[in-house]
Parts: structure tokens; sequence; C-alpha cells
């Protein structure tokens, strides 16, 4: 498995089992203004989008994952 891969699976966990916080963590860094409103594709998609583009969500993601890695 790739790295990519990898990332996939895990963003792709991480939204469906955790959508309220990854929504909490998009907003607090100022990827996604309303992403209460978001379905689970365009979370992911800011997710990706926000790990690209903002250091602060990119940090606070990788905490999340390391803190919930035993459901992820």
């Amino acid at each position: 498995m790739t790295k990519q891969e990898a990332l996939s699976i895990i963003i792709g966990r991480t939204v469906a089992i955790f959508p309220a916080q990854i929504a909490d963590l998009l907003q607090k860094n100022a990827v996604v203004l309303d992403a209460q409103n978001y379905n689970i594709s365009e979370l992911v998609e800011a997710v990706v989008g926000g790990l690209s583009s903002s250091e602060s969500f990119r940090n606070d993601f990788a905490s999340f994952i390391e803190v919930n890695k035993d459901v992820i």
C-alpha cells in the first residue's frame, strides 16, 4: 500500500466515523466556514484541501488521528 492509499483510507474512515468533529476542525482552522452543512463527500474534499492549504488544520488533524487511532 502506498502512502497516498493509506492517507486516503485514513481520511475516509476519519470523516465517516467523526463527521461532526472533523467539521469542527475545518471551521476552527478557517478551512471551511459552513462545514457543519457538508455531507461526507464534501467533508472529505474539504479535508484534502485543508491538509494541503492549512498548516494549523494539518497539525490538528494529525493530533486528532493520533488520539483516535484505535478506532480509525
